[in-house]
């Protein structure tokens, strides 16, 4: 929870127990990530490249989902403009978009899918 990659302590406690080990037996117990994921900083800085245009340009409508604080690059404001993908943004979630509102998450993907259908 403090990392704000999860907002909603329901999910984190659902969701996160096989990701975290404990690291102090003490009453206020500590956690640290299971994965270092610090150990793959280095690809940090591209490993999304070209996926703005992978996205962009897949012949589907598309349904983009973003956490509230997360920026869209120009790319995509211009995409977004072209009407070629659909945002909703979460502006109450972290990095795990899905865990902190799983209800609206369902809502969303439902009406996008029901209107691709013509529902």
């Amino acid at each position: 929870m403090d990392s704000n990659a999860i907002r909603n302590l329901e999910s984190a406690r659902v969701s996160y127990p096989g990701m975290v080990v404990r690291t102090s037996d003490a009453q206020d117990a500590t956690y640290e990530w299971r994965t270092n994921l610090l150990r793959s900083e280095q690809y940090w800085a591209t490993w999304l490249d070209g996926m703005n245009q992978r996205f962009l340009y897949a012949p589907t409508r598309k349904l983009l989902i973003l956490a509230g604080g997360t920026p869209v690059d120009a790319e995509l404001k211009q995409g977004l403009d072209e009407e070629k993908f659909q945002l909703v943004v979460f502006p109450e979630a972290g990095h795990a978009v899905q865990e902190d509102n799983p209800t609206r998450m369902a809502q969303e993907v439902f009406a996008f899918s029901q209107a691709e259908l013509g529902l």
